[in-house]
């Protein structure tokens, strides 16, 4: 996962190719394949949030288990189930349309909005908090002080 410096948006890559936003690119031509590019994106986004990811569903769980916000796993398991059928078509298939592909993208941006970007903007204006102060939070939580990055 990286971020571009052209147009500070998130991309993610597979074996040197561009997974997320390539699938944006075929989204009008192939939304099934849009759609399973998109699960891709999200399995990958695992191991950035401390997961494995390896198994979704697993990860999904360990993450509800820690406190997840029901929306952003509703987000997840939308986008798993959606592009799980999208590569094996079962008995549900809304994968077909461009407008559920265009949803898709649009639920993974409030993903990764909620792991990386507010993350990163929470971060940056703690760490400009004086180290006395953030002493005596880690003091109040019982916890070590965090350092500047």
């Amino acid at each position: 996962m990286s971020f571009c410096y052209r147009c500070h948006g998130l991309s993610i890559w597979q074996k040197e190719k561009i997974v997320y936003p390539y699938s944006g690119g075929i989204a009008n031509q192939s939304p099934r394949a849009s759609v399973a590019l998109l699960r891709l994106a999200v399995q990958m986004l695992m191991p950035h949030v401390g997961e494995r990811g390896r198994k979704i569903d697993d990860d999904i769980k360990n993450l509800v288990s820690k406190g997840l916000p029901d929306q952003i796993q509703k987000a997840l398991d939308s986008l798993r189930v959606i592009g799980n059928n999208a590569v094996h078509p079962g008995e549900i298939n809304i994968a077909d349309d461009y407008e559920t592909a265009a949803s898709l993208f649009d639920l993974l941006n409030i993903i990764i909005h909620h792991f990386i970007s507010t993350q990163k903007m929470i971060d940056s204006i703690y760490e400009k908090l004086p180290e006395s102060a953030r002493a005596r939070i880690a003091d109040r939580d019982g916890k070590p002080v965090s350092q500047p990055k």
